[in-house]
């Protein structure tokens, strides 16, 4: 999560790059304008995930890419966090009884002593 333009996708693409699996890529835009309209997946499945770290992994790796907040049609109330709450109980709502494990949220900089 986080707000617009904050690299969410191109932070999805770059883990699928280290993958020996093919997997979807997500739509990277290249100003400020949003491109990710809908909550959107990929998996990195534990093969790829073993490797990757160096160690096994007994499990999968499920990258979630949501819309930004803050965006000139929608304000995180009228969208965004309803969006991402629709994706997680129509695709997810077993797996957060079974293991779910975190969030990360993107935030821009706003001023270098952040």
């Amino acid at each position: 999560m986080g707000i617009v333009g904050a690299g969410r996708s191109t932070f999805v693409n770059a883990l699928l790059s280290k993958c020996s699996s093919q997997l979807d890529r997500m739509e990277v835009g290249d100003k400020l304008d949003p491109c990710t309209i809908t909550a959107k997946h990929s998996i990195i499945p534990s093969e790829d995930l073993t490797r990757i770290l160096g160690h096994e992994a007994k499990y999968r790796l499920v990258l979630v890419d949501t819309p930004g907040f803050d965006a000139g049609n929608q304000t995180d109330s009228d969208g965004v966090l309803r969006e991402i709450m629709n994706w997680s109980r129509n695709r997810y709502v077993r797996s957060l009884n079974r293991g779910l494990r975190g969030t990360i949220y993107f935030r821009a900089k706003s001023s270098p002593s952040q």
